[in-house]
């Protein structure tokens, strides 16, 4: 089972990078016509199904991230985290101005002088374009290594003990809540006077995606595939319960398309247990395309949604044919066109830092 292209690269990875890639794109790809059919519709719960899918990737990256920055044989200083933790804020501003900048060239708005100062004002301000919250985020997740990384690179029943709680309190809690029932009632009571923001958040991914790294491989092959089996059934399920919540309600609710809900996390484990276990590639080229590949999600990440706009435009969307097939097959189309510009920007010394 060749796990390693190097002593230095760990290949599974590679693969998981790939598949969270694919998996984000999925949730944008579906987004775009989730609302086109009514609630109850066998349209609507297929395209929250995959969106909930989709969300999943999201939680890997943070799991791949924890992997790597935990792991007891790599060093991590002070300076590293917040050298990654300033480029990733760079990253965020940078390409908050060049997505209000491709608005403004897409649309009708007019590029004068109240735009670009507007512009200014919101790339300081602003959120951002939808999916640039991630930089952020992860930013501030980095910044807790070097408090937590002695804790749980090479202590078990540590690791444990916080993705226990954080699982409790911040996935089936939260997971619970979505239900409007007497326990919710009193869970909502509960939390509401017990400040639990320390286990709350995508540190917890973080050093669930270190856990299954380091001792997943304990974790006995029928137990695995309990989990693959519960994952398959959270795709119908999670659509049921979108159509249920909107249904009920009368209008549309997505709640269980979260990363920290019920469905995500046992997804989000199945995927990463099945490729950690899955026998890698030996071929060379192959291995080599796979790293290629992986180099640039992030890249892929930052520009997929301009491309979105360019496919929505000539009818490239989940509307081409069935969604059950469309989905994934537009997801994964996105991907690949948004890795040709960043493969070209990545051949540029200076401009590589962009989209790395």
């Amino acid at each position: 089972m060749n796990k390693k292209m190097d002593s230095n690269r760990i290949l599974y990875l590679d693969v998981l990078r790939v598949v969270a890639c694919i998996l984000v794109a999925m949730v944008h790809v579906s987004a775009q016509h989730i609302y086109d059919a009514p609630a109850g519709t066998f349209f609507f719960g297929t395209h929250a199904a995959f969106d909930c899918l989709g969300f999943s990737g999201v939680a890997l990256y943070f799991m791949i991230s924890g992997t790597l920055m935990l792991d007891a044989k790599k060093a991590v200083t002070i300076r590293s985290v917040l050298k990654r933790v300033l480029h990733f804020y760079f990253l965020f501003f940078f390409w908050k101005f060049i997505f209000y900048l491709f608005v403004g060239l897409t649309s009708d708005i007019p590029m004068n002088v109240a735009f670009w100062k507007d512009t200014i004002v919101n790339v300081f301000s602003g959120r951002g374009h939808y999916h640039l919250w991630f930089l952020p985020t992860i930013a501030v997740v980095y910044l807790f290594i070097p408090m937590i990384k002695k804790s749980v690179e090479s202590d078990k029943k540590v690791c444990l003990y916080y993705v226990a709680i954080f699982f409790v309190i911040d996935v089936l809690a939260r997971t619970m809540l979505m239900f409007d029932n007497k326990i919710s009632e009193l869970l909502r009571g509960f939390l509401t006077y017990n400040d639990f923001f320390l286990f709350t958040g995508y540190l917890g991914y973080f050093v669930w995606g270190h856990y299954l790294h380091t001792y997943g491989s304990e974790i006995s092959k029928p137990v695995r595939i309990v989990i693959y089996m519960l994952a398959i059934a959270m795709l119908p399920l999670s659509g049921l319960a979108d159509t249920y919540f909107s249904t009920s309600k009368g209008v549309f609710d997505i709640s269980m398309n979260t990363p920290m809900g019920l469905t995500s996390f046992v997804t989000v484990t199945a995927i990463f247990l099945f490729v950690k276990n899955a026998r890698m590639p030996s071929n060379k080229v192959v291995c080599r395309c796979l790293m290629a590949g992986s180099s640039m999600t992030l890249g892929i990440y930052l520009i997929h949604p301009m491309v979105i706009v360019f496919t929505e435009k000539i009818g490239f969307n989940s509307l081409l044919f069935a969604p059950v097939l469309s989905l994934p097959v537009v997801s994964i189309a996105v991907a690949i066109i948004s890795a040709v510009p960043v493969f070209i920007l990545m051949k540029i010394p200076v401009v590589r830092k962009i989209v790395t």
